[in-house]
């Protein structure tokens, strides 16, 4: 019986080994010695820090028990050798950078970064009139479409790191296996609009940046925090809905979404703020018709060469002037074409919040003027 008991114990024990060493998964904050440096906000990236080497886990926004992507740092004058295998090592600091996105370049002109910058794509999305000039120059090579870059060119121009952000399908597996390090930046698909702006602490760890990218954020948050102690003095608040339908059909931020966490923090009520989801939520467009006609205001997002106008938006589909918020003229615009909210204007939430809470609140905001939001005033072009 003794034998029996000293043989089951023994196998508890094995069994009680073989968990501990391998049951964790792969974003344990003890592994290998390496202890987290907590983030706020983002929840796509996580740090860890071992003497001096960083450990960068990339969650996987489609599968979150699961990582994308790992990282090793390891400064350039390190005196540590024993690296783990299960991730890219890079050297750092790295000096050269090549962007897909418009908004990489506005994380790099955060950290003064810009002339880190030599290699760009899609010359006509960028609004940075610094980075232009340095392109006309020709000190930033164009390496093609975003999603289908000239790898010629890219190796030709020789990036220490590609900032890219993230697919479904891969498509830089090209780029990976010429040699060019990937640099994934999924600050898009982040909820929290302060999520988003955190990703610049992604950027600032390659580049030897990280007390520039912590003072900078928190100046950020500081700024937002303190609009949404604001918006809790209103005592009324607006219903509010947002976007068009598209071909038809009416895709809808849910409320788990980057946008409805704006919309509540401007002291707005989100008509969909109950409705979770992945992505986008499809109606047609008469479900909206019925949940929204009567809603306070109507957020929309264009990207429209010329005046927009009230006018405009009837000539569209002239049951727009049936919702509430058009025949009271409290729609809330934002031209894409003439604003860069598409680059910097993520990465700004603080004004993206002052822009929503002066249209929500005007009485809270005097004296402020909006930079990307503002109330559609243009009766016809």
């Amino acid at each position: 019986m003794k034998k029996q008991l000293f043989l089951i114990g023994a196998i508890v024990l094995l069994l009680s080994s073989i968990l501990t060493s391998c049951g964790g998964n792969s974003n344990s904050n003890t592994d290998s010695g390496f202890v987290e440096v907590p983030l706020k906000y983002a929840r796509l990236f996580r740090v860890f820090k071992s003497h001096d080497v960083t450990r960068i886990d990339l969650i996987n926004p489609w599968d979150t028990a699961v990582l994308l992507k790992r990282y090793y740092l390891v400064p350039k004058d390190a005196a540590s050798t024993n690296v783990p295998v299960d991730g890219e090592v890079i050297d750092v600091p790295l000096k050269r950078m090549a962007c897909a996105f418009a908004t990489e370049i506005c994380y790099a002109e955060q950290l003064g970064l810009l002339d880190a910058i030599v290699g760009v794509s899609e010359k006509q999305y960028i609004t940075n009139k610094y980075m232009l000039s340095r392109i006309e120059k020709g000190f930033v090579s164009e390496i093609g479409p975003a999603m289908a870059v000239n790898l010629e060119q890219l190796i030709k121009i020789s990036p220490d790191i590609f900032f890219v952000s993230p697919f479904k399908d891969n498509k830089y597996g090209p780029v990976e296996a010429s040699g060019v390090p990937l640099g994934i930046v999924s600050a898009y698909l982040e909820t929290h609009p302060l999520g988003r702006a955190e990703w610049v602490k992604f950027m600032a760890l390659f580049f030897g940046k990280e007390q520039e990218a912590n003072k900078n954020f928190s100046e950020i948050e500081v700024r937002y925090k303190a609009l949404v102690a604001k918006a809790k003095e209103a005592t009324l608040l607006p219903t509010v809905f947002a976007s068009k339908p598209y071909q038809g059909i009416w895709y809808v931020s849910p409320g788990n979404s980057y946008m409805a966490q704006l919309f509540a923090d401007a002291g707005a009520r989100y008509l969909y703020a109950d409705r979770k989801s992945q992505g986008p939520i499809p109606f047609d467009f008469e479900t909206v018709y019925k949940q929204a006609v009567h809603a306070d205001f109507w957020v929309v997002l264009e990207n429209y060469q010329g005046v927009y106008s009230y006018q405009t938006m009837k000539d569209e589909y002239a049951s727009y002037a049936d919702f509430d918020a058009f025949k009271a003229r409290k729609v809330v615009f934002c031209n894409t074409n003439n604003t860069a909210y598409y680059d910097e204007g993520l990465l700004r939430p603080d004004v993206l919040l002052s822009d929503l809470l002066k249209a929500f609140h005007p009485e809270l905001m005097e004296g402020y003027n909006p930079v990307y939001f503002d109330i559609l005033k243009q009766e016809k072009p």
